[in-house]
């Protein structure tokens, strides 16, 4: 029996890089053409924001907002149909934007953004109802993008991916969630409906999954958060109302480490926020002037703790907001695995794995 190997935090920590401060809250703001930075600082999270990018820094329209591994950010600019970068050094942004692309490499009013977990990154083109992929090769992310056409897509808006790959689109003309399957490696170029208005869909824009692979939909004309439960190992179509409560056209979500749920009201420039059960937990901030998409900044590297139960191994972590990885070899090939939570039991057995942890 060959012994099973592990990718222990010394190998992590290089993995992802530890970026500072942890945990801001960064904003999009459309009206203005700003992103706006909500520090965390002494364990709290800042109500005043500081605007570290304008149109000086390339901004025009911002919507989609993603980080990579590597704590680049990425701002989608609907209106100059460009994706600008801000990149990363030592923990601190640059506050001048570099153009990764346009609309010579396929983009056409671009929206949500999203990275897979292989560095890929896709964008929904808002104006010509298309997805575009940037692939990631050899750790270097390629501004020459591919076409994912699909009949059933209709001015998307938010994306996001599932622990399992699957990429989930929000169709903001038909009222669906449209999903592509994730299956040996390779991303379906045709997309199945997975919900509709039947499910309380009304103009979807953001979208966001929390630690339990459960998904999240903003309905912007509907004031609504719908939510759809993953249960016995599958996402449930049938979407309830998690919150409602200070809602004005939500827009972008995201969630913080500890489970809270951040929202963007678009019309009257709130930052709303509520429990992981769904509780309104009150006004957050208040942003500038048409706030889209949110993003949390990568946080610290999170240990990934192991200990031998007998012929099994136990591992456990801390932070909801990364997913636990496995691989035949050091050197790639990484995959999450899915509906994992803390704690992760896996028998000795077999050939050797490897385990990480990756910031979803």
């Amino acid at each position: 029996m060959k012994p099973v190997k592990l990718l222990l935090l010394m190998a992590l920590a290089v993995m992802l890089p530890i970026l500072a401060p942890a945990q801001s809250l960064f904003v999009a703001n459309a009206g203005s053409n700003t992103v706006e930075q909500f520090t965390y600082t002494g364990g709290v999270l800042n109500t005043n924001g500081a605007v570290i990018a304008s149109s000086n820094s390339g901004l025009n329209g911002p919507y989609g907002l993603a980080f990579d591994s590597s704590g680049n950010l990425y701002v989608a600019n609907v209106f100059s149909s460009t994706i600008v970068v801000f990149t990363n050094s030592s923990g601190t942004l640059s506050t001048t934007g570099m153009v990764f692309a346009g609309s010579s490499s396929g983009l056409n009013g671009p929206f949500g953004l999203a990275f897979d977990s292989t560095g890929n990154l896709y964008a929904a083109n808002y104006l010509n109802s298309t997805i575009e992929k940037f692939p990631c090769i050899g750790g270097i992310l390629n501004s020459n993008g591919t076409t994912l056409t699909d009949s059933s897509l209709s001015y998307p808006t938010g994306l996001a991916f599932d622990s399992s790959g699957d990429l989930y689109v929000a169709n903001s003309a038909t009222f669906t969630i449209e999903k592509f399957a994730y299956s040996g490696g390779v991303l379906a170029s045709n997309g199945t409906i997975f919900a509709g208005s039947s499910s309380g869909l009304n103009t979807p824009y953001g979208l966001v999954f929390d630690g339990g692979n459960n998904l999240y939909v903003a309905n912007t004309y509907g004031n609504t958060i719908v939510k759809y439960a993953y249960s016995g190992g599958m996402l449930n179509s049938n979407g309830t109302i998690f919150a409602s409560s200070g809602l004005n056209n939500p827009a972008g979500l995201a969630f913080d480490s500890t489970g809270s749920l951040y929202v963007a009201n678009n019309y009257n420039a709130m930052i709303e926020k509520f429990s992981s059960a769904g509780n309104y937990l009150g006004q957050f901030a208040v942003s500038g002037s048409r706030p889209t998409f949110l993003a949390f900044q990568p946080p610290f590297p999170t240990p990934l703790n192991i200990q031998l139960a007998g012929m099994n191994l136990v591992l456990t972590w801390t932070n909801r907001l990364f997913n636990l990885q496995s691989a035949p070899t050091i050197i790639g090939g990484f995959t999450n695995i899915p509906g994992t939570t803390s704690p992760y039991t896996n028998a000795i057995a077999g050939s050797q794995q490897f385990f990480r942890l990756q910031a979803n």
